[in-house]
């Protein structure tokens, strides 16, 4: 029974650790497109260098303003 709760937990901290580090990645993400969107790059090249959406880029366009 310990084990199963000791193998339960270790799990769990694996999920949260794991939604941590792609919620950092999305973050990144966004903070390159939104350099990009300063500097004039067009939404497909910024496509390219984050894997954004083209939906997601033109929003970070819109808050952007």
């Amino acid at each position: 029974m310990e084990y199963e709760k000791s193998l339960k937990a270790q799990r769990d901290l694996f999920a949260v650790i794991s939604t941590a580090e792609e919620k950092a990645k999305q973050e990144g993400k966004v903070e390159v497109a939104l350099k990009a969107i300063e500097k004039g790059f067009d939404n497909k090249t910024i496509q390219e260098l984050t894997g954004l959406s083209i939906q997601e880029i033109e929003r970070l366009r819109k808050n952007a303003d």
